[in-house]
């Protein structure tokens, strides 16, 4: 965990009350903030949804700098349904295969994103309402 100025808390919320409260770097990646609570809770990272407010989901390339300044923020977390789980491996392997995908999963922000990662023409093949947001 950082410390002085950089030092950030974020308190993390699951399943209805639920609660780990952790001091990080703002330097730090999403992904090592996921691998932080998955030290505290066994929760797998991998497994782990984290957003910021109502629809901002962040993403593991996101770092904590990209939260509203201050020192503390709120995140809600939520687990990766199985379907979810398979579909960021595929399009990790294959870009191409988000044209195969369920309307759901074309609809499902880090599959698309994951997807996007793997070459950008993959958003050709996203719900329209993803390839409107200017995030991705």
């Amino acid at each position: 965990a950082g410390c002085g100025a950089m030092s950030f808390r974020l308190r993390v919320t699951w399943d209805e009350g639920r609660f780990v409260t952790l001091r990080v770097d703002r330097a730090w990646p999403i992904r090592q903030v996921k691998k932080a609570i998955e030290k505290m809770t066994g929760l797998p990272a991998h497994e782990q949804r984290l957003f910021h407010g109502a629809r901002r989901e962040l993403f593991d390339d996101d770092t904590v700098a990209d939260l509203p300044p201050g020192y503390a923020a709120d995140l809600l977390l939520a687990r990766y349904e199985s379907e979810s789980m398979e579909w960021m491996t595929r399009v990790e392997q294959s870009w191409e295969e988000l044209a195969a995908a369920p309307a759901a999963v074309r609809e499902d922000l880090e599959v698309v994103h994951r997807a996007i990662a793997n070459d950008g023409r993959a958003l050709q093949y996203a719900a329209p309402s993803l390839q409107a947001d200017h995030e991705l």
